[in-house]
């Protein structure tokens, strides 16, 4: 069944093939049983299963015959049915998993749409790939930024104290600023872009050793343009991109409303759980649906949602290169109230 249930999810017609093998392998078997082992006595008891928890085909069928053993034609039923549910199981399988990178249909407007019940996300696509230049070192992102002077953001020692880690504490403005917000932007291209918390490893490619006063110095030093190279934790905070244009790095668990009243962006919501409507805000580059009382920036919102029925396993992680932009949407509340409730999750 094992073997079946992975060659339906792969290659259908080989798994055909194994049914019928298995189907003749019965018939093989059940003769084998009526001329050397003797009808009357069971199969079950011939190979030791003695087990409380019957497994297999023999076994289960001889448990469900109150261990009188099994007829030819039971066995050779019992191994079609077995072959069949597999196959069937396996095919599901593949279904399913070719379904994960299929593209949601539009429906005629006014008409039912898999995208008002599921986000065009949904977990199920590939995670975004990195930008440009960015690589994966174990748990880390490296990238590479260049910059003009004044950088326009403030250094920090690591958690671990001076000489262990140099990271951005702040971004005041600068070429750090401007790049940070040109990133930001709706329908900005990729591209790679500081925040708070990433770690400073190189100056125009040579180490700084995690020392703060030669990060410093190095950085003095350099004439012209500064090439950087940073490191980010893969699941690390995340930049986000309010309406107001306020730009602000906040962990992954935080709830988006406390992150809104720290930025200073008032979406005018006075609830908690998601109805008042000015708490809808969606992503314009994924198409997510945000609720500033419910949903968390590290999550991705319809799996959270689905989390009774999803795996949420690597692919419910926002991706912590790439900035979220938030927008108000209050067509798409008011599609779900005009629907009952039905057009989205």
């Amino acid at each position: 069944s094992q073997m079946l249930a992975r060659a339906g999810g792969a290659r259908p017609l080989f798994a055909l093939a194994i049914s019928a093998g298995a189907m003749t392998c019965a018939t093989s078997l059940a003769w084998c049983q009526s001329t050397v082992m003797g009808t009357p006595r069971s199969l079950a008891s011939k190979m030791g299963a003695r087990t409380t928890k019957p497994t297999g085909v023999v076994t289960e069928f001889a448990a469900l015959r109150g261990g009188r053993g099994i007829g030819s034609a039971s066995l050779i039923i019992a191994a079609t049915a077995s072959a069949a549910t597999a196959l069937v199981r396996g095919m599901d399988r593949r279904r399913r998993h070719l379904n994960r990178g299929a593209t949601t249909r539009r429906a005629a407007p006014g008409g039912f749409s898999l995208k008002s019940l599921f986000s065009e996300r949904r977990g199920f696509i590939k995670r975004r790939p990195y930008p440009e230049g960015m690589e994966e070192v174990g748990d880390s992102l490296w990238f590479e930024v260049t910059l003009e002077k004044p950088l326009g953001f403030r250094l920090a020692d690591g958690p671990d104290g001076p000489g262990r880690g140099v990271g951005i504490a702040e971004i005041g403005g600068g070429s750090s600023g401007e790049l940070l917000e040109r990133v930001c932007a709706e329908g900005a291209a990729p591209g790679n872009y500081l925040q708070e918390g990433d770690e400073l490893q190189e100056v125009n490619g040579q180490s700084i050793n995690g020392d703060q006063d030669t990060a410093v110095g190095m950085i003095m030093q350099a004439e012209g343009p500064v090439t950087l190279t940073f490191s980010r934790s893969s699941k690390g905070s995340i930049t986000i991109a309010f309406p107001n244009g306020s730009i602000v790095t906040a962990p992954r668990q935080a709830l988006l409303k406390q992150i809104a009243e720290k930025a200073g962006y008032d979406s005018g919501c006075t609830c908690k759980n998601g109805r008042c409507g000015k708490c809808w805000h969606e992503d314009p580059a994924t198409g997510e649906l945000y609720m500033l009382p419910i949903n968390c920036p590290g999550i991705v919102p319809s799996i959270f949602r689905k989390r009774q029925e999803a795996d949420r396993g690597a692919e419910a992680d926002f991706e912590s290169w790439v900035p979220l932009r938030l927008k108000p949407c209050p067509e798409r509340f008011k599609r779900f109230m005009a629907t009952d409730g039905k057009s989205e999750e």
